[in-house]
């Protein structure tokens, strides 16, 4: 039987959300936030998507070289999203059957629909995973500089309290 429930949510994205939970991961390795490397393999659309997307995450602190195959994957589904989009929009979401007298007797999805929604609903995973949407960023505070933390006390800071003195 596999494991039940969500995955757990990664310790950076925790801190920034002012986490209690943060204090009970202790042996958790902490990775060096770095702006993924494109793959070579990615081309002209998808190399342009995939080093945005980069460039935004990598603003936010929230990404590290080795999360470059999340956003892979991401870019891959999104491509495939659009050819798949433009081929329903010319063919259609569904298929008149035809018996043998070539009389419509039936309607169907058209496979391109399907696989079209298939790739929308991996898109909306990849983009939960990576935090890719205002749903997802809405949960997410950024962190203080060290300078501003440095003045006082870490709580009172990030609560905003006044210090006395």
């Amino acid at each position: 039987m596999g494991r039940r429930g969500p995955l757990p949510t990664p310790t950076p994205i925790l801190r920034m959300r002012g986490s209690w939970l943060v204090n009970q991961r202790k042996d958790e390795p902490e990775i060096e936030p770095a702006q993924p490397v494109c793959p070579p393999e990615l081309v002209g659309d998808e190399r342009r998507m995939f080093r945005r997307i980069a460039r935004h995450l990598h603003k936010q602190r929230v990404v590290c070289r080795e999360d470059g195959d999340a956003i892979m994957r991401y870019v891959r589904f999104a491509a495939e999203f659009n050819r798949l989009s433009t081929a329903v929009r010319i063919g259609g979401a569904v298929m008149l059957v035809k018996n043998r007298d070539g009389e419509v007797c039936d309607a169907k999805v058209a496979p391109a629909f399907k696989a079209m929604m298939n790739a929308a609903l991996l898109i909306n995973k990849h983009a939960e995973i990576l935090g890719l949407g205002p749903a997802y960023r809405a949960r997410i505070q950024k962190l203080k500089d060290t300078k501003e933390r440095a003045d006082g006390d870490e709580k009172a800071a990030f609560f905003k309290i006044p210090q006395a003195g």
